[in-house]
Formats: structure tokens, C-alpha cells, sequence
């Protein structure tokens, strides 16, 4: 692949899909939720040994666990809103930009210049954007010479902060 040609590649994003993207997405907010629900358990732990009966802490620990569990209902149900249109994907990436494209029109285009690192997943690529936040590829919309082609290109533009697990290069035969 030369500096010109682009990868293309398409898809139907699933529910599976959207929840991994929210999992890669989101996986500081979930630490972080977590932790803030045991320290509000350790602490409402902590009150009642004392011999104090204040219930406070008892709610705030319950709020914080029903709002990290309610989390994931609500992203199902943000993606079930989500119109047929909008789950047909279509990826471009080329030497200068990743664009994502679904069949109502919308498009982002994410430079180069501005991803910090890509992780390779058995089911997509995740790119951490700065200053925060993260792009999800779906890697089952590309051909497997188009993976190669990606890991190549990704390894070329990221150098030590792309996590891949394939070959740098396919075989060929």
C-alpha cells in the first residue's frame, strides 16, 4: 500500500459492537465507579462498626452501585434508538485521516495527528484520542489483506504506541 490508497471498509454495527466500543470507551469511567463504590461501602462499613447508625452511607453506596449497573441498560438502549441507517458503517482509512461514515450521511474524520495509541482487539481497534476519548473500528469490515494493510499502516503512523497482534505483514503466496 502505497501513501495514496485508502482502506474501505463496511459494515452493520451490532449490539455486541456498540457495547465493546463503550467498554474500550469507558473503561476509566468504570474504574472510577468502582472504586468510588467501595470506598462508599468501606465507609459505610466503617460507620457502622463504630456503633453509629447512620444511614447515609448506606445510600450513597446504593446509589453509586445502581448507577454503575443501570450504565450498561441505558448504552443498550441508546443503541436499540439508533436507526438501521445509522449502524451501516463505512470505514476510509488513508494516510492522513480515519473516517467513519453511516448511511444517513454523518461522518467524523479522525486525524492522524491526534491519536495517541491503538489497541488491537480479536474484534476490532480501539484509538485513544487526545486530549480523551477513544474510536472504536469494527475490524469484521475489512477484507483480512485489509487488516494487514491497517496493522501496517497503524504501526507506520503510531510506531510503539499501536498494540497489534497480528503479523506486521501478512504471508502472501
Amino acid at each position: 500500500m502505497n501513501g495514496q490508497q485508502s482502506i474501505v471498509g463496511s459494515t452493520v454495527l451490532t449490539t455486541v459492537d456498540h457495547l465493546r466500543a463503550v467498554f474500550w470507551s469507558a473503561s476509566r469511567f468504570y474504574r472510577l465507579a468502582g472504586a468510588a463504590t467501595v470506598a462508599a461501602l468501606a465507609l459505610a462499613l466503617l460507620r457502622a462498626s463504630g456503633g453509629e447508625t447512620s444511614f447515609w452511607w448506606f445510600y450513597a453506596f446504593a446509589v453509586l452501585l445502581i448507577a454503575t449497573l443501570a450504565t450498561p441498560v441505558w448504552l443498550l438502549l441508546a443503541h436499540w434508538r439508533l436507526g438501521s441507517p445509522q449502524k451501516e458503517l463505512t470505514y476510509l482509512v488513508d494516510a492522513e485521516n480515519i473516517v467513519t461514515r453511516d448511511a444517513t450521511g454523518a461522518e467524523i474524520t479522525v486525524p492522524w495527528s491526534v491519536l495517541r495509541r491503538c489497541i488491537e482487539s480479536k474484534s476490532g481497534f480501539i484509538f485513544a484520542v487526545r486530549p480523551t476519548g477513544a474510536r472504536w473500528l469494527v475490524k469484521r469490515a475489512f477484507t483480512p489483506e485489509d487488516v494487514g494493510a491497517l496493522r501496517r499502516l497503524i504501526r507506520a503512523k503510531l510506531g510503539e504506541a499501536a498494540k497489534l497482534q497480528g503479523a506486521a505483514s501478512p504471508p502472501t503466496s
